[in-house]
């Protein structure tokens, strides 16, 4: 992993590194009122990813002893996952 935060902050800092103009303070330097406004954004984001498209379905199905694995079950468990770690 590449830090130690947990995903909905991820999302949360990539949000705000990339709508701030230079010169803004980063993240790490706001106050909690303002990061969780942030991560009201981050989380409205995650929740939109949910559902796969058809395509990111597909491409992730796969075999296992013979029966199809439906790849949406295991996508929509690790965002539900994602959710809930703060």
């Amino acid at each position: 992993m590449s830090e130690d935060f947990d995903m909905v902050e991820r999302v949360a800092k990539a949000i705000w590194n990339s709508q701030q103009p230079p010169g803004a303070p980063p993240y790490h330097h706001l106050n909690s009122v303002e990061k969780f406004q942030v991560s009201l954004i981050a989380r409205d984001c995650i929740k939109a990813m949910r559902e796969p498209t058809v395509e990111m379905a597909t491409s992730g199905n796969f075999a296992d002893g013979g029966a199809t694995v439906d790849s949406s079950e295991v996508w929509q468990a690790m965002i539900d996952a994602a959710l809930e770690e703060n």
